[in-house]
């Protein structure tokens, strides 16, 4: 096997790092590869048409100004995302072509395109197809289109505010726009918000559109309960007559229950229940409460204070939603039963338990299991949300078991175990696995944000830095530890002790798992060039105790028409005899064995005489393992 004649090993020995990670990125978590790679790479066409290939698109916005204006490669953008028009070079944005690819994949992109081509009547009726409110962004002449309109606002209800006037007097098109979104009634003429027809289909069409009707609407019952059973929110805008039906107030309650379950108009208004609205007399009957209790849990809040000790009701509104506990009478939150079946449904209503039950071992371990198996995202992330462990009496912090189910869920966790657990080697190795799992897998803006945590920019320690802050001074003054620590979570080099964010080896091994740690190195290495992202990642020698196979690299010797032969056997006794120019590498010889014996990982430990070759060695050059005057068999035969 010769260096250089394979496919995957010519690439990475012919381009730095950072054009084989992007050429290799192949999916759009990956997709600010390019904004991370430096100017002249984001001027190689190649790179750029292999990053808008594997991104969507969103690569091109990352790309020299030059390509921006490369008619294939926009192209190639507008197919998997119009949206990326707006990126593109000014002329581009004139390509009759270019832009009907566009505003069929995304209608909106009509907005970037040039002025002359917003009165093209074929590139106008494909964006309005594609989206109704298109039609903002299309010359004024078309706003006076019928076909356009009725095109529009049978996509987009209210589009129809973008239409010329005459429209918005128009009958038939008020009905297509209306049965598309109950809310076009909003820019309806007055005369169609007292035409019962057309309100009907408003409010069947979107319940909360009773806003804009005539108010003696909001006293016609019929169309009262078809709101309601649109939106059941909607109760809210009623008559107050209304508010104290028993039939209308139960369709609400039914309709909330089909917002919760994603069926149904969505919803437009948040943080309350439809039972908030309803008369003081409903609020106390048993079957309604029922009913909204189960739809969500939360509705407890706005049954009559009889209501919330009954025992029923309180249990049924925990298994919709625990944090219903909160509202639930006194009795109930000492409650066994009910407080398990409030943590199962949501691990936070540990907090309103009482006492006695914060410091029961199954009931917190119930808890502390559902907060884990609720995933990472970052609107309640494992940096910002209070931990459950906070809730849990002191005795079970120490617990162990349950500080592992809580770390596995949630790094930060580690906060609120006891001191003696902040010193367990496997307890603070998880936390740190956790959060750069959850670093790892987060978009580009997530992890933007994560960062700005970990730097400690928001106000509350809690926010701050990485699990391993919270660690022992033991562990974090522990070359060895560290390096496992790193291994899981890059960032972690912020926390780590100061002495050893200078130690290059570390540091290397904190890029390699993060790119964004070499921010938390001395500042004397954060400009050491082999310590950048892009050298670092290019560099395929494993570090010491990393998991990765083994070479052992043997006999090496000149070639007769130049360069360098090089034995080299697998832990597994395969061989080969791999041939470089004069002065390659023992970054060279780690991705030429990589390739050579097809191993599935991106680095491989290297033995050379016996001894482990460093990540650090990787500018070596091979040559050195060439005993003076030593030939190749080759050579030697001649």
């Amino acid at each position: 096997a010769q260096a250089g004649s394979d496919g995957v090993l010519a690439l990475g020995g012919r381009r730095p790092g950072a054009q084989a990670r992007v050429l290799a990125c192949g999916g759009q978590g990956e997709w600010l590869a390019l904004a991370d790679t430096p100017e002249d790479l984001q001027g190689d066409r190649e790179i750029v048409f292999e990053a808008v290939k594997a991104t969507g698109g969103r690569a091109l916005g990352y790309a020299a100004d030059e390509l921006k204006n490369d008619r294939e490669i926009v192209l190639e953008a507008v197919k998997s995302g119009g949206y990326t028009l707006e990126r593109a070079a000014r002329a581009i944005k004139g390509d009759h072509e270019i832009v009907l690819e566009a505003v069929r994949t995304h209608g909106r992109a009509l907005k970037h395109v040039a002025p002359a081509l917003k009165n093209v009547r074929e590139i106008v009726l494909e964006a309005i197809k594609s989206d109704g409110y298109a039609l903002e962004h299309t010359a004024r002449e078309l706003k006076g289109d019928r076909e356009i309109v009725v095109e529009a606002v049978k996509s987009r209800g209210c589009a129809l505010k973008y239409a010329a006037y005459a429209f918005k007097n128009d009958r038939d098109i008020m009905l297509e726009a209306v049965k598309s979104d109950g809310h076009a009634l909003e820019h309806a003429a007055r005369a169609f918000k007292g035409d019962r027809e057309i309100v009907l289909e408003a409010v069947k069409s979107s319940g909360s559109a009773l806003e804009f009707v005539a108010d003696a609407f909001k006293g016609d019952r019929e169309i009262v309960l078809e709101a309601v059973k649109s939106n059941g929110f909607a109760l809210e805008l009623v008559a107050d007559a209304f508010k104290g039906d028993r039939e209308i107030v139960l369709e609400a309650v039914k309709a909330v229950a089909k917002l919760a379950s994603g069926q149904g108009e969505p919803r437009l208004v948040f943080g309350g229940q439809a039972l908030q609205f309803a008369a003081c007399s409903i609020r106390g009957d048993r079957d309604v409460a029922l009913e909204a209790v189960k739809s969500d849990g939360r509705a407890l809040q706005h049954v009559a204070i009889a209501l919330k000790g009954d025992r029923e009701i309180v249990f049924e509104a925990v298994r919709a939603n625990g944090n219903a506990l909160e509202h639930a009478a006194r009795e109930f939150k000492r409650d066994r039963e009910i407080v398990l079946e409030a943590v199962k449904s949501n691990a936070r209503a540990l907090q309103y338990a009482a006492d006695e039950l914060k410091g029961d071992r199954e009931v917190v371990l119930e808890a502390v299991k559902k907060d884990a198996a609720g995933g990472f995202e970052y609107s309640t992330s494992c940096w910002r949300d209070n931990s459950v462990l906070e809730f849990a009496a002191d005795a079970l912090r120490g617990d162990r078991e349950i500080v592992v189910a809580a770390v596995r869920g949630r790094g930060s966790d580690l906060w609120e175990a006891a001191v003696a657990l902040k010193n367990d080697r496997e307890i603070v190795l998880e936390a740190l696995a956790q959060q750069g799992q959850a670093f790892q897998d987060a978009d580009a803006f997530t992890r933007e944000l994560i960062l700005r945590d970990v730097r400690g920019e928001h106000n509350t320690v809690r926010q701050e830095g990485t699990a391993m802050m919270h660690a022992s001074e033991a562990l974090r003054c522990d070359p060895g530890f560290v390096l496992m620590a790193l291994r899981q979570h890059g960032l972690a080099l912020r926390d780590v002790a100061p002495e050893l964010k200078s130690n290059r080896v570390l540091v290397r091994e904190a890029v390699r798992r993060d790119r964004a740690a070499l921010e938390f190195a001395h500042a004397d290495l954060q400009d050491d060039p082999e310590l950048q992202p892009e050298c670092v990642w290019a560099n395929r020698i494993a570090s010491e105790g990393a998991a990765a196979p083994t070479v052992t690299v043997g006999p090496a010797a000149r070639m007769p028409e130049g360069g360098i032969e090089v034995a080299v056997s697998s832990s597994g006794g395969v061989t080969a005899e791999l041939q470089f120019e004069e002065g390659a590498t023992m970054g060279d010889l780690a991705i030429a064995a990589i390739a050579c014996f097809g191993f599935e990982g991106d680095t491989v430990h290297l033995h050379a005489s016996g001894d482990g070759v460093r990540p650090l060695d990787v500018a070596r050059p091979l040559i050195h393992l060439v005993p003076a005057g030593l030939e190749s068999k080759a050579l030697a035969q001649g």
